[in-house]
């Protein structure tokens, strides 16, 4: 488990805090098997940077060749780089595509799945991305999109962002609670632009934080980007508490602003000691929005690298 200050973008989102708990201890777990590593050394090597990046239009790699206008066979992953070690993610072999800035590892079983739903991955994530770094500048960085059961069954997917290394991870499954093809027309992108503002401003900016008021604005500017990159469609956990029950934690919430770690995070964003489920996520945004309603000229993109306490102290979201 990591310490007291863990900078929780590397969590995933929207689980409860058993299952949080439970996705952080089985990475570990898995990758011990895997390495004959100590747990410790098996948590540390989540973060190891996979390498790569190129500029332009998105190319795929891979060794050898294939006929032309079939996809090029998966890279074991010591051919993408001599640093890579696959610990990053459960899987041992992606089809590597370099999309701008970009360096995005596909896991071969969701490209078949989305193949399945009539779905072309790698050109609808080419469109996604190419959208978002239109939008938000930033430096290189790597992302996974792996298939798993380990999703958000609202909406068949999850985010996480490495918090170390601004690395991103997206898990797909086809078969949830929502169509696989909702999930890639409309989860998809909003995972990607959440993940990669949060990428961002871990690179370039204050970082994601270690305190409950950090906590929920590097989840609420990520989530006010969503809605900036990709118009329409309101998020499970954007309006998941009632009028009277926002007021109530945002009341309790406020003495605690300045508390941190992994317990402080589990509890706000999802779930537990009375705080319901995905409260921090509605709180946070709400709290983006406001701010960014009440600057003219800023956006969720122009203050991804803007302190917490500076929109704190400039919001007056008060429900």
């Amino acid at each position: 488990m990591p310490g007291p200050d863990p900078r929780n973008a590397g969590l995933p989102r929207r689980g409860s805090a058993e299952e949080a708990k439970g996705w952080i201890a089985r990475r570990r777990t898995r990758l011990a098997e895997r390495l004959g590593l100590s747990a410790l050394k098996a948590y540390a090597l989540l973060a190891v940077a996979l390498s790569g990046c190129a500029s332009g239009a998105p190319t795929a790699t891979a060794h050898g060749t294939t006929p032309h206008g079939t996809t090029p066979g998966p890279l074991v992953c010591v051919q993408l780089s001599p640093t890579l070690t696959c610990s990053y993610v459960g899987i041992g072999r992606f089809t590597v595509v370099h999309i701008g800035r970009f360096t995005v590892g596909f896991d071969p079983s969701v490209t078949r799945s989305a193949d399945a739903s009539g779905v072309s991955l790698v050109r609808d994530v080419t469109t996604d991305l190419t959208r978002i770094a239109a939008l938000l500048p930033g430096p290189s960085s790597v992302i996974i999109i792996e298939q798993t059961t380990n999703v958000t069954p609202e909406t068949g997917e999850l985010g996480y962002t490495d918090p170390t290394t601004g690395q991103v991870l997206i898990q797909l499954d086809p078969i949830s609670q929502v169509p696989f093809s909702e999930t890639l027309a409309v989860w998809l992108p909003e995972a990607l632009a959440h993940e990669i503002h949060h990428s961002v401003r871990r690179l370039t900016g204050p970082g994601f934080g270690n305190t409950l008021g950090a906590f929920l604005v590097s989840e609420g500017m990520a989530s006010a980007f969503r809605h900036q990159a990709f118009l329409g469609t309101d998020a499970p956990w954007d309006n998941a508490l009632t009028p009277v029950q926002e007021h109530a934690l945002w009341k309790q919430a406020q003495p605690l602003l300045t508390q941190g770690g992994l317990p402080v995070y589990s509890e706000w964003f999802y779930g537990g000691d009375g705080v319901p489920k995905w409260a921090g996520f509605t709180i946070g945004y709400h709290i983006a929005e406001n701010y960014i309603q009440h600057h003219p000229g800023t956006s969720a993109a122009s203050l991804v690298d803007a302190p917490a306490a500076t929109i704190l102290a400039g919001s007056t979201y008060a429900p």
